[in-house]
């Protein structure tokens, strides 16, 4: 009897002309820019996060991107408000420092979201400017890490852990021999 899925018949996955977590990201991004023409990427960010037509799991991935202040001493916290005050005076945009991002990273999102927003550029471009930022929250995965191990003289690579359950499961089977009933 033959397996598998008969020709034309699809079982589990997405249905067709289902959008991916992704796709479903950029378009809400776009939609979302476009009634938030000022908002920086900072600002932008917990308007996402609040957005009702977002799967809750999509806005749960964009929630753990959004940028945290760590708590710092009274000294750190004075000198990093004259930095500001000395930023803001100077017209500079300043961005929190946090280990899941740079002001880099936070400069070069803001520019994605100002393009997102343009109305010069073309609908295309501004589409995968929205990819770019919905890659952010939600990057790809590049699948299953496989982990090499040595050589031995012959050239076979074993799992060491692999090798000691069989080594084990072998030496369980010898001994079943010897039991007496």
């Amino acid at each position: 009897m033959p397996r598998g899925s008969k020709p034309g018949e699809r079982r589990g996955g997405r249905q067709r002309a289902t959008p991916n977590k992704r796709t479903v990201l950029r378009d809400r991004i776009l939609a979302v820019a476009s009634g938030n023409p000022t908002a920086t990427f900072l600002e932008f960010v917990p308007i996402l996060v609040g957005d009702q037509a977002l799967p809750d799991d999509i806005r749960i991935a964009i929630a753990r991107k959004v940028p945290a202040e760590k708590p710092s001493k009274t000294a750190n916290a004075r000198a990093r408000k004259t930095k500001v005050a000395k930023a803001q005076v100077a017209g500079n945009k300043t961005y929190p420092k946090s280990h899941k991002g740079t002001a880099t990273t936070f400069a070069r999102l803001d520019l994605l979201l100002s393009i997102v927003r343009s109305e010069a550029v073309t609908e295309a471009g501004r589409r995968k400017a929205a990819s770019e930022l919905a890659e952010f929250f939600l990057p790809k995965s590049l699948g299953r890490k496989r982990i090499k191990f040595p050589a031995d003289e012959f050239g076979f690579s074993v799992d060491p852990q692999l090798a000691k359950e069989f080594r084990d499961i072998r030496w369980e089977i010898a001994c079943l021999a010897y039991i007496k009933k």
